[in-house]
């Protein structure tokens, strides 16, 4: 028997690629690198926040020590045990309901403190002394709250909320609408901090922040009828619907700890 020819004949591989494969392997890396491109700005900012947070800590780490070396942790710097104790960049705040009188003491203890950090003088701390039981006396709890900024901080007067108790949510009413729309933007931003004037004062966290419109009259907007809002976490007030605050521009982080006055 003879064996039977092969019917079909074996194909050798093309060489090389065709020039549509080509550019489409062109389009494709292009796409990816103008997504890589697009990226590192906003790396590069994620990178420089992530950098003044770590310094940041470092400082207030720095400034608590500094507050318990100087014998700032004590029953004897407190005018009022209702009232919160300040000192550092926090000391041009308004003094009503936040420090009463200063004593000899606390100038003393904070006579020699520079209240910046040693190797970069842009970054700058301040520090409040709030008794917890409303009585300052040595042996008691206290929480001591560390702000850090980023530069010389520009502090707000006395910012009028109005809202109540059973809400978060807060409008500015100091002044015009244009005034409470800027105050916002510069001192109620939100993912920032301020203190409540309550009684003791507290820090609390500003969640939100926005402006409402006016009414369209006429086809345009009447600016004079905006409204500013806030979410404040938590909400202080125990009574009434007032709530006083005092915002600060250039916040960058705030620690508060728990300690024990001497």
């Amino acid at each position: 028997m003879h064996a039977l020819a092969p019917t079909a004949v074996s194909r050798h591989p093309r060489a090389g690629l065709s020039l549509l494969e080509v550019l489409v392997a062109c389009g494709i890396l292009a796409v990816g690198l103008a997504s890589v491109s697009a990226l590192l700005p906003a790396a590069s900012a994620r990178l420089g926040q992530a950098t003044q947070q770590d310094r940041g800590g470092v400082l207030a780490a720095n400034a608590r020590a500094e507050c318990v070396n100087c014998g700032l942790v004590a029953a004897d710097i407190f005018s009022s045990g209702t009232r919160a104790c300040v000192f550092g960049e926090l000391r041009g705040m308004p003094a009503t309901g936040v420090t009463g009188s200063a004593t000899n003491r606390l100038a003393q203890r904070t006579g020699t403190s520079t209240f910046q950090l040693a190797d970069d003088p842009a970054f700058r701390w301040g520090a409040m002394l709030i008794p917890a039981s409303g009585t300052a006396a040595a042996g008691l709890p206290a929480t001591l709250s560390i702000a850090v900024f980023r530069k010389a901080p520009t502090i707000s007067g006395t910012i009028r909320l109005n809202g109540g108790t059973s809400s978060p949510r807060f409008q500015l009413t100091s002044g015009t609408a244009l005034r409470d729309e800027a105050t916002r933007l510069q001192f109620l931003p939100a993912c920032s901090h301020a203190v409540a004037l309550t009684n003791p004062p507290r820090w609390v966290r500003v969640t939100s922040s926005w402006t409402m419109p006016g009414p369209i009259t006429s086809g345009s907007e009447n600016p004079a009828l905006r409204r500013s809002f806030v979410v404040i976490d938590p909400n202080p007030l125990t009574s009434g619907t007032i709530l006083n605050v005092i915002g600060f521009d250039g916040l960058l982080r705030l620690d508060q700890y728990p300690v024990t006055l001497d």
